[in-house]
């Protein structure tokens, strides 16, 4: 087998796997954010659902 025609089974199995990583880093990242934003706005004495 040459190279090329490993590295394309590689990618076909490891690219979905890359892409679905990153959108379940990216989905825990923002929920982080949004309760440490909430979390400010508290601590300073506003509420949070005037701002939704």
């Amino acid at each position: 087998m040459s190279e090329e025609q490993v590295i394309i089974p590689v990618l076909g199995i490891s690219l979905p796997i890359i892409i679905t990583l990153g959108a379940l880093i990216m989905v825990v990242y923002l929920r982080k954010y949004k309760n440490i934003e909430r979390m400010a706005m508290i601590d300073k004495g506003l509420s949070p659902d005037l701002f939704r």
